[in-house]
């Protein structure tokens, strides 16, 4: 079987699996990568709101082109048998840099000035 396997482990804590994919590349790694950044979410809000929140109860999806492009720049050089491992830090802070750069393309867009050139043509 091809796929990935996600385990998740808190200090202290045994590894808890996460999510397991067979799906073939990339699809099945932005499962996964979907998989984590819907825990990291879910663990934020038990903080805040306390630990009886579950992960159905949040009703955002994990942006899809954002789990790609976690993949692409994280994990497309991890071969088969080999593993990867990513702090919740890295993660945050990788998701906070992307925002940022979304945010100034989306602002750049915005404020590009369109120009259109009008000719006046004599008629024959």
């Amino acid at each position: 079987m091809a796929g990935w396997i996600t385990t998740v482990k808190e200090e202290g804590d045994v590894p808890r699996p996460l999510a397991v994919t067979g799906r073939p590349e990339p699809g099945g790694a932005a499962d996964v990568v979907a998989g984590v950044f819907l825990d990291l979410r879910t663990r934020d809000r038990q903080r805040r709101e306390g630990s009886l929140i579950k992960r159905r109860e949040l009703n955002e999806a994990p942006d899809l082109l954002l789990c790609r492009a976690f993949v692409l720049e994280h994990l497309r050089s991890v071969n088969k048998g080999e593993a990867a491992t990513f702090s919740e830090h890295f993660i945050r802070r990788w998701l906070i840099r992307r925002n940022a750069l979304m945010q100034k393309q989306a602002n750049k867009a915005a404020n590009r000035r369109r120009s259109v050139h009008l000719t006046k043509v004599q008629p024959n």
